[in-house]
């Protein structure tokens, strides 16, 4: 049985402009960027959400600052499913015509020509880096892997259980997990051999994925024995969760790795897992048929694609109730991570200026972005995009 055939961009940021009379402060270890005013319309991660009805087969971006749908649809391949998004592309799995589309998302167009790979290509998901992406090969029982930079597929295909759908990779990028629906189990490859070593047991028909950002724990949707199963990523061993609704289909992780979110195709549901205790401990109804589900890179939001009745609704993480419900393309299905990342704590791409020096010494004395930015009282993309500024604007390193 083929479980994803019966299943009936992200803008880059601009950067931010100085206020007026505002200076910039050297510190010993720092920048002092506090000053710097970033438009509210860079602050924003968008969300692509695959839309899949044979006849539609395009993308719908959600501006998840406004949640509102900005733009036209891009146009993909046939039956787009799955989305992996970078700090710059977002990559789609079109399922019937066997490759992957391009979306640049500084503009929200599909660049150069789709990039083939296996047969019913459906999970995918992006190194850390974003160097690189894993595409579940459905009918090949592979794995394909894909340079982002050049936009082609590297090495022989990697061989992994039958049916494989769901992709998930560690937050060090040295860990892949596929789930193979057709085998009970998930394949882990290693991605500095591209080998797939240990294979470890899980429920029936796993389809969703997903990695906590302390890489401690795999979550596993497991879609005909109506549970999840959480693999100890220091052992390989397996806990059973049940899922009292019907057929859990995606799974996402919060950013603090508290909790989990797992979608129920079955129930209209999107059950809740706090981690420390594997519990569901909240069952929230969003629209009909949720299957692709994501956490913002703040934590503050959950979005589920609805294929029943062709919306996204949004999650207020703070009340576990749906705060918006957005229209979106016919049959969404968002098989991913479908929001763009924060962007990671280094230079300006394609900047020499402040390149290791000023990033390093915020690295240095914080730690993280988000320490960094809460100290000069910025969101994190507000300091990433005070950086690009002062950088491009710049003549000396600092």
């Amino acid at each position: 049985m083929r479980l994803v055939q019966s299943q009936a961009a992200v803008a880059r940021p601009r950067p931010g402009r100085p206020q007026k009379g505002c200076g910039i402060r050297k510190l010993a270890f720092a920048l002092s960027l506090a000053c710097l005013f970033v438009p509210a319309s860079a602050r924003a991660q968008n969300a692509y959400i695959t839309n899949s009805k044979p006849s539609e087969d395009n993308v719908s971006v959600i501006d998840t600052a406004t949640n509102t749908v900005v733009g036209s649809p891009i146009p993909v391949g046939s039956v787009p499913f799955g989305v992996a998004v970078t700090s710059n592309k977002a990559f789609v799995t079109n399922e019937s015509s066997a490759n992957v589309s391009v979306i640049d998302t500084a503009t929200n167009t599909v660049v150069g020509s789709p990039i083939p790979v296996g047969n019913a290509p459906t999970g995918i998901a992006a190194s850390p880096d974003g160097k690189k992406v894993y595409v579940a090969n459905g009918r090949d029982d592979t794995v394909s892997v894909i340079d982002t930079a050049t936009n082609t597929v590297i090495g022989a295909p990697i061989t992994v259980g039958a049916d494989p759908s769901g992709v998930a990779v560690s937050p060090d990028g040295s860990t892949v997990y596929v789930t193979n629906n057709g085998s009970n189990n998930v394949s882990v490859i290693s991605t500095r051999t591209n080998v797939a070593g240990t294979i470890i047991s899980v429920g029936s028909a796993p389809l969703g994925v997903a990695v906590t950002p302390d890489g401690k724990s795999v979550y596993v949707a497991n879609f005909l024995s109506n549970s999840v199963s959480v693999i100890d990523t220091a052992t390989d061993t397996v806990e059973t969760i049940r899922i009292i609704n019907e057929t859990p289909t995606a799974v996402a992780a919060s950013p603090d790795s508290s909790k989990v979110y797992v979608t129920n195709s079955g129930a209209n549901t999107v059950s809740v897992i706090d981690t420390a205790t594997n519990t569901v401990i909240n069952t929230i109804t969003v629209g009909f048929g949720p299957f692709g589900v994501a956490v913002s890179p703040n934590g503050k939001e959950v979005f589920t694609a609805n294929r029943g009745n062709d919306t996204v609704s949004v999650i207020d993480t703070a009340t576990d109730k749906v705060a918006v419900t957005i229209p979106s393309g016919t049959n969404p299905t968002a098989f991913g991570k479908f929001i763009q990342p924060l962007p990671n704590f280094a230079g300006t791409p394609g900047q020499p200026n402040c390149r290791g020096v000023s990033v390093s010494a915020l690295a240095q004395k914080y730690g993280e972005l988000s320490a960094a930015a809460a100290a000069f009282g910025l969101a994190v993309m507000d300091l990433q995009n005070a950086i690009g500024t002062l950088c491009r604007g710049s003549s000396q390193t600092f």
